[in-house]
């Protein structure tokens, strides 16, 4: 380095100092430019991504505290609650008991708390407005009935009369040692 003139020294300095800015530049300004953009344009991203996981916690949260406010109905009402004694309770209080043709209770077991029970109800020769009002009063009993698979048909001798068949659902919480529904019997094929 002694031999080399001073003007060399200078251009050599200043290559050092060149091929030094490229490095800063291609090595540790470029990444950081990088990052910033990939982060401009991920922060808009993140930011409804966040938006999005709050309105699902907060709708979690609303259901959550139905499904309890379920269970404690289901635990508060009486033990002894038969859909079938309620059902037909009903169509004498609404004027259809005549009406009523058959109720059949059925038990299956939903989880290892509940058991849900559908009672299949069928009417004959109803009117329109004594079905509403029998529905109504199913679904707003405050028993936690649900009327489900609803079918409707004229009666043949009065266009003003319907045949009706309807499942009416709930739930009862299982209690200990209570043993769960036996399946329903078939009948074998090839014996009678």
């Amino acid at each position: 380095m002694k031999k080399i003139s001073p003007r060399e020294r200078r251009l050599v300095a200043l290559a050092g100092a060149g091929i030094l800015l490229f490095a800063l530049y291609e090595f540790a300004l470029t990444p950081l430019l990088e990052w910033h953009d990939r982060l401009g344009r991920e922060i808009p991203k993140l930011r409804e991504d966040l938006r999005t996981a709050r309105r699902v916690q907060r709708r979690y949260g609303r259901l959550d505290g139905e499904v309890r406010e379920i269970q404690e109905r289901l635990d508060r009402r009486a033990r002894e609650f038969n859909p079938h004694d309620f059902l037909s309770t009903l169509a004498r209080r609404e004027g259809i008991l005549q009406n009523l043709e058959d109720i059949k209770v059925d038990s299956s077991q939903v989880d290892e708390r509940y058991r849900e029970e559908i009672a299949s109800v069928k009417l004959r020769k109803v009117s329109l407005g004594r079905l509403v009002s029998y529905l109504y009063g199913i679904e707003n009993s405050g028993h936690l009935l649900t009327v489900k698979e609803l079918q409707i048909k004229p009666d043949g001798a009065d266009s003003l009369l319907m045949d009706v068949s309807f499942d009416a659902s709930t739930f009862r919480r299982i209690e200990e040692g209570e043993a769960a529904p036996a399946p329903p019997k078939r009948a074998r094929p090839g014996r009678r």
